[in-house]
């Protein structure tokens, strides 16, 4: 036999032979796009094709981080106390041969999360985790105050400087936010201060030369919503944090309603582009009544399916004056009272955000 024939046979006799089937990894608690109240305890269970005896050992990650690690089935954890948040959530088996099989992402959402909100715990409810307090020459505190009442939720975080350092930043709050080259993130949150106070947010490089993304410079003066601000992104980066930058002062700041929204996250396509496609739009914003009005008048939307909505108050230059709304809601016709104490006489902007679509009216208000 040649060894032109030889090989021919050996390739016939490989076709004919039975492939190896790759082991399935699969995570079967929680469901995708599960939804759970803020602080809860979340069962997690994960399972494969692969015989117990070739199992080494299975490990449950959070948005990349190890969670939990296991070395015999069933592969079952419960995560205590978990923030709101949203998470993506996947199971790592490694065989007897340390070989690595994943399971697909599975997202779920913990509390009044919004899609595409990559920040988690920030309303700072159930833990201070994953939030962390870096110092670099400083000295400070982070805890989590019960009765801010910055938001719609009593709690808050409250960091107590004792020595700002030599560096504004010698303290640093913060926590990991992956970033994508192309897509826009918004950010938003509430902070208070004892006295005047100027901080720096920032998206930065968690490794050296610790680059700075995007940052702004910011004075808290009272009870301030700031943003949201946009961030269009132009790196990749898994690792990299949002921060809040402390050390200008020794004033005590507090921090609450944390969002970093990424604005590409749902896919969901622009209203324009939707309509050239014929396409129907899950959520309406209508006009409200009365209008013009006088103290008080009555919001009015429509969702043709289940989602995360924001209705927001602006001003006619586009600064958010106040959060009216924000939550999950079912299909069907929704109305919000809204009293407008303490405005004075002119035009406003009310915006209802749900993923990437977004609608605006205008209202008069005359006293």
């Amino acid at each position: 036999m040649t060894i032109r024939s030889a090989m021919a046979w050996l390739l016939v006799l490989f076709s004919v032979l039975p492939a190896t089937a790759q082991p399935v990894v699969e995570i079967t608690a929680p469901w995708k796009n599960a939804r759970f109240q803020q602080c809860a305890a979340i069962p997690l269970a994960a399972s494969t094709t692969m015989p117990d005896e070739d199992i080494r050992n299975c490990y449950f990650y959070q948005n990349g981080q190890s969670l939990k690690g296991l070395r015999k089935p069933p592969f079952e954890y419960e995560w205590q106390n978990v923030p709101p948040g949203m998470y993506e959530l996947t199971a790592r088996i490694r065989d007897m041969n340390n070989v690595n099989h994943f399971s697909d992402p599975v997202t779920i959402f913990v509390g009044e999360v919004e899609e595409g909100d990559m920040i988690r715990n920030g309303e700072f409810a159930c833990s201070k985790w994953p939030w962390t307090l870096h110092l670099s020459g400083g000295n400070a505190t982070y805890e989590i105050e019960p009765q801010a009442w910055l938001s719609y939720d009593t709690t808050a975080a409250v960091v107590e400087i004792s020595n700002s350092g030599t560096e504004t930043w010698s303290v640093q709050l913060m926590q990991r936010v992956p970033l994508k080259s192309g897509h826009t993130y918004e950010i938003s949150f509430i902070a208070d201060a004892l006295d005047e106070k100027t901080i720096q947010i920032n998206f930065q490089q968690d490794v050296d030369p610790y680059t700075v993304y995007w940052s702004a410079d910011l004075t808290i003066d009272r009870v301030t919503e700031f943003g949201p601000f946009t961030f269009e992104c132009s790196v990749d980066d898994p690792t990299a944090n949002f921060k809040f930058i402390l050390a200008y002062d020794d004033v005590t700041v507090y921090l609450d309603a944390v969002r970093v929204i990424d604005m590409m996250w749902t896919g969901v396509e622009a209203e324009e582009d939707a309509a050239e496609r014929g396409m129907n739009r899950d959520f309406q914003l209508l006009q409200n009544y009365p209008n013009p009005f006088n103290a008080s008048t009555t919001l009015r939307y429509r969702a043709a399916a289940a989602g995360q909505v924001t209705i927001s108050l602006y001003t006619v230059q586009g600064r958010l004056i106040r959060t009216l709304q924000r939550g999950h809601v079912v299909p069907g016709d929704h109305t919000l009272n809204w009293s407008a104490d303490g405005l004075a006489t002119g035009v406003y902007l009310i915006g209802l955000r749900a993923g990437r679509f977004s609608e605006v009216k205008k209202c008069l208000l005359l006293k």
